[in-house]
């Protein structure tokens, strides 16, 4: 275990700065064995709380893709403990990947939209001394695919951080 002290969450710059090593790393070109991309982004995401990189192995990305999620716990974080967890989720035919330019700025635009966004949660969890929020309670009658997409999406915290990340990609398509 990583002993640190947490007081504030760590900023975009903090983020980008622990991402250098991950993407010159993988700036290569040429092909990576999955393994080795999930034990350095672990590595260099340390340091600002990413406790766990796992590979996840799905039939619905494509060969030669990588998507990605992340989680937050507040209980680890209540008790001091590295509180992030990244999912690289990859086709089950790869075994290895090779990143194109275009797909290192996607990489690391999504990763640190991926790390702000649980980066928010650990913000609204601390400033309400780790109680969890109120759920949102959807209209009755509805699917159950679909009350729990609007349970997810309509919970205040989540519209706070995904408005966020809505902000930080108009951002970056305006610039371009």
């Amino acid at each position: 275990m990583l002993m640190m002290e947490f007081t504030e969450p760590a900023s975009r710059k903090d983020i980008e700065s622990a991402l250098a090593p991950f993407l010159t790393f993988i700036a290569s070109g040429e092909e990576i064995p999955l393994n080795d991309i999930k034990n350095k982004l672990q590595a260099d995401l340390k340091s600002i709380g990413v406790d766990e990189v796992t590979i996840v192995r799905s039939k619905n990305v494509e060969v030669g893709d990588m998507n990605m999620n992340a989680a937050y716990d507040p209980i680890d974080d209540e008790e001091g403990f590295n509180h992030f967890e990244i999912e690289l989720i990859f086709s089950k035919e790869d075994k290895t990947i090779a990143f194109s330019p275009k797909g290192l700025e996607n990489i690391k635009s999504r990763l640190i939209d991926l790390l702000e966004h649980e980066m928010i949660h650990l913000s609204q969890y601390r400033g309400r001394g780790f109680k969890k929020q109120r759920e949102f309670k959807p209209k009755k009658g509805l699917t159950t695919k679909i009350k729990k997409t609007r349970e997810y999406l309509g919970n205040d915290d989540e519209i706070e951080a995904y408005a966020k990340n809505i902000a930080s990609e108009l951002i970056r398509k305006s610039d371009k």
